[in-house]
């Protein structure tokens, strides 16, 4: 008998015909799940090699050995009955794998061709989903970067605010790239000394590229090293030390992100990269990042030192416009969450921040909102939407102070449900933003949908986000929606019981109490000339004056109401709760509804909200 019929006599070419179609499902399987479990590409290398391995061991021990009914025995104890029932084993295993086989090319080619498992950014504004607990930051875009914070090296732990204001500004160098883009950094910044496996930072950012480094600062020297990593298989794309005088801090910076432009294969044109609002003053520069580092840890301590560094270096550097817009930003917004005596200049100094950013850097989307918001202050509600949907569609796809900004102006006019998807998209670009986070909370609320602002209110402070004022204020406001005040009481024992927690929220325990007794009073004119007198003694915080307005709507006083909202502010979808229906249907209501030029919009756009409806020509009315 030749050599070629004693392999098929002892089924050789059948067990490595079923080996290798078994080896090939155990890879794809591997494939798939270790793309579920974010496993490292060794363990399907792993695999492969063994399987490798075990193909000649298996010829071999084939030649030797037979499976049979009873057992494993020699291929000479093997009588013919024995070998067809073994063929007939190794027929089915063969055709079976083969069958399923096809069926896994065909889902692969048919239907699982175009998935996309990364997240994206919607080309059309979505609604809310329930809130899955996992951060989306970024388009699954052909080029789409994650700036991770670098690493603080120097032996000083003081000079963090430089290692992360660092990643901060080549971040926002290479967000200028048009064909680029950049995670934003609260989103990023989330994975700041975590041990994250890249693949699973790259898919939860939605980015392909990952930008880390870390900075080793002696004296007027540092030393930079950066890293550009691809995300799907971690495999080091770029990387560089950079040993620079300080002096030269700019150029690295420049070099740093044409170097990884260059590595991601972008067309550039020519020029440096120069942020709108920049400086080149290395000392008002290092002033801004502190101001910054500040900022981001959100206690009210924190909030006046970033108001100091801020100030300092528009000293330094007149025309820092980044500089000024955000102390526009402190002035404007912050204050609510600082004590009154210490905000009472803001709105004046406010004005003259703005004013310089607005000449520095008129095209910042920071300065393009805080513009936009002056229009719906004004009532130019049409004027206003229509700037904000041209800034939309050229800018604002990624970026979320307009997207949430937009989200304001549609909470203001009465579109609560088309607010949350722009305040949801702006959270999915920034999900660490706390004013976001607040924003999205409150119009869920405001649209019923309180489980949802619960989730994601819970995750906000699991991530430890700063500003936990507004955190607070959202959950308790929410309480209050769903006329819950027993729940609301529990939750205030509960706060004021931990010591540590009295110097955290600007409004007292005392303060909280009385506004308790005020929403549970049956005695209505007796809580409203409690809330005027508690007003009129001038020393009430912007979020007390928040809180007061819990008692306006539940007694329905549009006078009181009117007192405690600067043109119904950035909160004015607070009057679109459940709470004040009624409050809705008096003519008090709808008097400054029309001085505030909103029943004009209405008329003119056709579109009336969710909580209004025209009657014949001249009147309307809200439910």
């Amino acid at each position: 008998m030749s050599f070629f019929n004693e392999l098929k006599r002892r089924n050789v070419f059948r067990v490595g015909a079923a080996y290798l179609v078994v080896g090939w499902l155990v890879l794809q399987i591997v494939d798939v799940v270790g793309d579920m479990l974010a496993l490292p590409d060794t363990v399907g290398r792993t695999i492969l090699m063994l399987l490798a391995i075990g193909f000649p061991i298996a010829l071999i021990v084939s030649w030797i050995y037979e499976v049979t009914p009873e057992g494993i025995t020699t291929q000479e104890a093997v009588d013919a009955g024995m070998k067809t029932s073994s063929e007939k084993k190794l027929n089915a295993v063969i055709i079976g794998g083969l069958a399923l086989a096809l069926v896994l090319v065909v889902l692969d080619a048919y239907v699982l061709e175009d998935r996309d498992e990364s997240p994206r950014v919607e080309t059309a504004v979505e609604d809310s989903q329930p809130f899955q607990g996992e951060i989306i930051a970024t388009a699954n875009m052909e080029k789409t970067l994650a700036v991770l914070p670098f690493a603080n090296l120097s032996s000083d732990p003081e000079q963090e605010y430089f290692s992360d204001g660092l990643a901060e500004e080549l971040l926002n160098q290479l967000a200028q790239v048009q064909d680029l883009r950049v995670a934003a950094r609260t989103s990023s910044f989330y994975y700041k000394g975590r041990n994250e496996d890249m693949r699973t930072i790259g898919r939860q950012l939605g980015v392909n590229f990952i930008l880390e480094g870390s900075v080793r600062k002696a004296g007027d020297t540092v030393r930079i090293t950066t890293q550009l990593i691809q995300a799907d298989d971690g495999f080091h794309l770029w990387s560089d030390t950079y040993d620079r005088s300080l002096d030269n801090i700019f150029a690295i910076q420049d070099e740093i992100a044409t170097e990884v432009t260059r590595a991601l294969s972008i067309s550039l044109g020519a020029g440096e990269f120069e942020v709108p609002g920049g400086t080149r003053n290395v000392v008002a520069w290092d002033e801004f990042l502190q101001g910054r580092y500040a900022f981001n840890e959100g206690s009210p301590d924190s909030l006046l030192s970033a108001i100091e560094h801020w100030n300092r270096a528009v000293a330094l550097d007149p025309d820092f416009g980044g500089a000024w817009i955000w102390l526009v930003a402190m002035y404007r917004n912050m204050g609510d969450f600082l004590d009154p005596d210490l905000s009472a200049d803001f709105p004046r100094l406010g004005n003259e921040a703005f004013a310089n950013a607005t000449r520095l850097a008129p095209d910042m989307p920071r300065v393009i909102d805080q513009n936009l918001q002056a229009l719906m202050r004004e009532g130019r509600w049409q004027e206003a939407e229509a700037a904000f949907l041209e800034h939309l569609d050229r800018i604002g796809s990624s970026n979320e102070v307009l997207n949430r900004g937009y989200g304001s102006f549609l909470a203001n006019v009465g579109r609560i449900k088309d607010a949350i998807p722009y305040y949801l998209r702006a959270y999915r670009l920034n999900p660490l933003d706390p004013l976001t986070l607040f924003n999205l909370t409150m119009m869920l609320g405001v649209d019923g949908r309180f489980d949802e602002a619960e989730a994601y209110m819970q995750e906000g402070v699991a991530n430890g986000q700063g500003l936990e004022s507004a955190i607070l204020l959202a959950d308790w406001t929410n309480v209050i929606y769903q006329g819950d005040l027993v729940r609301l009481r529990e939750k205030i024992d509960t706060y004021y019981a931990d010591p540590e927690n009295h110097d955290r929220f600007v409004v007292s325990e005392e303060f909280m109490r009385t506004i308790l007794e005020l929403l549970e009073s049956n005695d209505r004119d007796h809580a409203v000339n409690e809330a005027r007198r508690l007003l009129a003694d001038g020393t009430m915080s912007g979020i007390g004056m928040a809180i007061m307005r819990w008692v306006a709507l539940q007694h329905q006083d549009m006078p009181l109401y009117q007192m405690l909202s600067d043109n119904f502010g950035n909160l004015g979808g607070y009057r679109w709760s459940r709470l004040p229906g009624a409050f809705r249907q008096t003519e008090a209501f709808k008097d400054a509804m029309r001085e505030q030029g909103l029943v004009d919009y209405c008329r003119s756009t056709g579109n009336w909200g969710e909580f209004c409806r025209p009657l014949g020509n001249d009147d309307f009315e809200y439910f």
